[in-house]
């Protein structure tokens, strides 16, 4: 699990003006830092992988109808195939896993929120506002793929091969906090 990011502080500052102390024209202006509360779905899979206990699913398909390990396989009257043991403490060898991990530097999501506006009152029914909104996103979570497909071999396949001596093992997936988007004034 990443540390947890205790240094987070989350100033905001609003103002209001009425330009000409009737009430009908307001000039406001606000500024604030936002930390994101994670999604756990986001990383669920690290957290998962970081436990005693592993999580192992298993799929089985049949290239064609009446082959395979379900071949001869009747619902509800043949046992199921046997699945991987119970309360795995390792990956199975050949089940195509791939782990995952945080990077070092891994931080709670950040925006940064600057709005202006304006208010005219016409009516008591009828007003026009025309507001400005800037938010600017750091520190956003993503995946990497550092191992990704290149002429149909995985970049690290050879390294993860001698190393682990798993064919089908597809890797390790680093999660990152170096996502950012830019939205100025846009909707």
């Amino acid at each position: 699990m990443p540390p947890n990011d205790n240094n987070n502080v989350a100033p905001r500052i609003g103002l209001a003006w009425d330009a000409k102390g009737d009430g009908k024209d307001v000039v406001r202006a606000s500024f604030g830092l936002f930390y994101a509360t994670g999604i756990i779905t986001s990383a669920y899979a690290s957290n998962l992988e970081q436990q005693d206990v592993v999580f192992v699913r298993q799929t089985i398909t049949d290239p064609s109808i009446g082959s395979g390990p379900l071949a001869n396989y009747v619902y509800g009257v043949s046992p199921l195939p046997a699945g991987p043991a119970f309360a795995p403490t390792q990956f199975v060898k050949g089940g195509s896993a791939q782990g995952s991990w945080y990077t070092p530097n891994f931080e709670d999501a950040l925006s940064q929120n600057t709005s202006v506006g304006f208010s005219h009152l016409f009516s008591p029914t009828t007003v026009m506002s025309v507001d400005y909104l800037h938010v600017l996103t750091l520190n956003g979570w993503r995946s990497l793929n550092i191992s990704p497909l290149v002429g149909g071999v995985r970049a690290l396949a050879p390294d993860l091969q001698r190393v682990y001596n798993d064919p089908s093992l597809l890797g390790p997936t680093p999660w990152t906090s170096t996502s950012s988007a830019d939205s100025r004034g846009r909707p």
